[in-house]
């Protein structure tokens, strides 16, 4: 029976896309960066180490809370597309584990 541990680290960045003429931001981007390690739980031994990014972008709206609530979306937005491509390199580095 195989049993594996998944270590994760995350750093969000939010970056200005656009910046009025008045110096007010109308545009950012979201990036999410998931650092995994994946060890086999019997062995102890590491199979996979390696980061995967998730980005979004969302406009400013007038309204504050409109606004958060646009960036807390796209934060989830950004997370599953990380989230989506490490259990994608997961599932690829497992398989090929098995195969061995």
């Amino acid at each position: 029976k195989k049993e594996y541990v998944i270590e994760i680290n995350t750093n969000e960045n939010l970056e200005p896309l656009i910046t009025n003429t008045d110096g007010t931001i109308s545009k950012y981007r979201i990036e999410i960066l998931l650092y995994f390690k994946i060890r086999d739980k019997n062995t102890n031994s590491h199979l996979l180490e390696d980061v995967v990014r998730g980005t979004a972008q969302y406009t400013v709206e007038t309204s504050e809370i409109e606004s958060d609530k646009k960036k807390q979306a796209m934060l989830r937005t950004a997370s599953n597309n990380a989230i989506q491509m490490m259990m994608s390199k997961i599932q690829s580095e497992i398989s090929v584990a098995n195969d061995n």
